[in-house]
């Protein structure tokens, strides 16, 4: 297996944080102005917490705050690791979320079944 593209260092993934709050957005809060049914809303929801992971595994390189890659897998082994067990807790947190909101829930109003 090959490293991480050292062409990446210090790029901006800024737009896999927009398409992160995209997929949230639309399954969370417009699913239901669109015609979603629950399960695709969920899928939705669901697909945003892989975003970070996802890019990050697939680069090498873990993302800082501001969605810049700044850690590789090689010359931070521990760091790397961190961030990306961070986003998998992420990952799991937006699917069990997706999953007690839109599959679990009643099938009432989606409004009822978010606790505010």
């Amino acid at each position: 297996m090959s490293g991480p593209n050292p062409n990446l260092q210090g790029k901006s993934f800024l737009w896999a944080f927009f398409l992160f709050v995209a997929l949230f957005f639309t399954g969370a809060i417009l699913g239901g102005f669109l015609g979603l049914s629950r399960e695709w809303s969920a899928a939705l929801v669901a697909a945003a917490g892989f975003i970070p992971m996802l890019t990050q595994a697939v680069t090498g390189y873990a993302l800082d705050r501001s969605w810049r890659a700044r850690f590789n897998r090689e010359e931070h082994p521990a760091r790397f690791r961190v961030m990306l067990l961070l986003s998998s807790i992420i990952a799991a947190m937006f699917t069990y979320a997706a999953y007690s909101v839109y599959i679990a829930a009643p099938k009432g109003d989606l409004a009822s079944s978010v606790a505010w």
